[in-house]
């Protein structure tokens, strides 16, 4: 299987790197790797959605790909879920396209620029067909609902906000332009998160972010183990 893997910064897939005993791809945005019977390109893409958004399409523009594997780290809503928890996302939303006014923000659906169900959207959200394509590669792991933003949230007000609007389980800055992107573009895709903070805490001593990188590189090794 032909796969690819991206990641928004080489921080995030280090420990993957290390697993793997690849050094090389430590200093380059782009690497290739043969592991089992796999051929896996690395993409570093920068953070965003429109960093992301470029270097993916241009990655499967010039490259056929089986598999498109989005990882790296992500912010926690739940305090029920664990620092360290790896999670793979089902569903993605851009969370803060729209407008805001002194009624509060309204999305482009709700404004009616975009139809809700125009593609490769479905009731305004990103769908990822994870069990059709990975059969039991992903069954270890909790799904998760997540919402992608341009700004990382810092305060509980906007939190408690997006929680009543969203109900997402994680936060991050480029699932849904991978979801985006792969569906457009028809290619079968996953996103696989490793929760190193919760959101709205800005408190960098109570992150671990090695602890989530050590995770989700155990896990994404287990699955590349039972893709063929």
């Amino acid at each position: 299987m032909k796969i690819l893997i991206v990641s928004a910064t080489k921080l995030e897939i280090q420990g993957l790197l290390n697993e793997l005993t690849i050094d090389g791809a430590l200093n380059a945005q782009w690497y290739e790797y043969a592991y089992r019977d796999h051929e896996i390109n690395f993409l570093i893409s920068g953070i965003g959605s429109s960093p992301t958004s470029y270097a993916l399409t241009g990655e499967l523009k010039d490259r056929d790909y089986d598999l498109v594997l989005n990882v790296g780290i992500a912010g926690s809503f739940h305090r029920i879920t664990k620092i360290g928890e790896v999670l793979t996302v089902k569903q993605e939303v851009f969370s803060d396209l729209g407008v805001e006014s002194k009624e509060g923000f309204r999305s482009v659906f709700e404004l009616d620029l975009i139809k809700p169900d125009d593609h490769p959207f479905k009731n305004g959200r990103l769908n990822a067909p994870i069990q059709g394509y990975m059969g039991d590669a992903l069954k270890q792991l909790r799904q998760a609902i997540g919402i992608t933003v341009n700004t990382i949230t810092g305060q509980m007000k906007t939190v408690e906000s997006l929680i009543n609007t969203y109900q997402p389980d994680i936060e991050t800055m480029e699932g849904a332009a991978v979801f985006y992107v792969c569906l457009m573009e028809n290619i079968p895709f996953a996103q696989i998160r490793a929760i190193s903070n919760y959101v709205g805490e800005r408190d960098k001593s109570k992150w671990n972010i090695p602890l989530a990188t050590t995770n989700l590189a155990i896990e994404v090794v287990s699955i590349l183990n039972k893709l063929k």
